[in-house]
């Protein structure tokens, strides 16, 4: 059945399948639109773009198997690159742990999101933060002081001891 499609309607028909859209398959082979569409839909047309649909998925499956019995020499690759006995250079190394990461789901994030907003405050606001931390440096300076009285009381009465 499919040997009675004309190489011309083949080469409509592979073109649609490689995402050409009619309009552009009548410009490049100088048809008319209505030429394109009407092949299509023709009963030989769609058969047709079911084998190739068919020979798409046979392929990509035969793809994913091949994928799949790689794994196990992959993972021993990563694992040789990584051994830091292994004398890999250290980019490949990095590369390689960070493709593993990657691949795994714990990929850092390609943008980082800032808030950047400017928080005005009054006079009033800054001058209670500023004493705020006035009397924050005033007690720490206290504490030092009668932390280094202690002390030196201490030494003392080591020494007249």
């Amino acid at each position: 059945m499919l040997k009675e499609l004309k190489a011309h309607h083949r080469n409509i028909i592979q073109m649609s399948f490689n995402g050409f859209k009619a309009a552009e398959i009548a410009a490049r082979l100088e048809i008319t639109t209505a030429t394109v569409s009407s092949v299509l839909r023709s009963p030989l047309g769609k058969s047709y773009i079911e084998g190739l649909t068919d020979r798409m998925k046979d392929t990509t499956i035969d793809v994913r198997k091949e994928l799949v019995s790689m794994n196990k020499d992959a993972l021993k690759t990563f694992a040789r690159l990584l051994d830091p006995n292994n004398k890999a250079p250290a980019s490949v190394q990095f590369n390689t742990a960070k493709d593993l990461l990657d691949r795994t789901g714990f990929k850092a994030p390609d943008k980082l999101n800032i808030d950047m907003t400017f928080q005005s405050k009054t006079d009033d606001e800054i001058d209670a933060e500023i004493d705020a931390l006035k009397d924050s440096i005033n007690r720490a300076a206290i504490k030092d002081d009668e932390t280094n009285k202690d002390e030196e009381k201490a030494d003392l009465e080591k020494g007249s001891l």
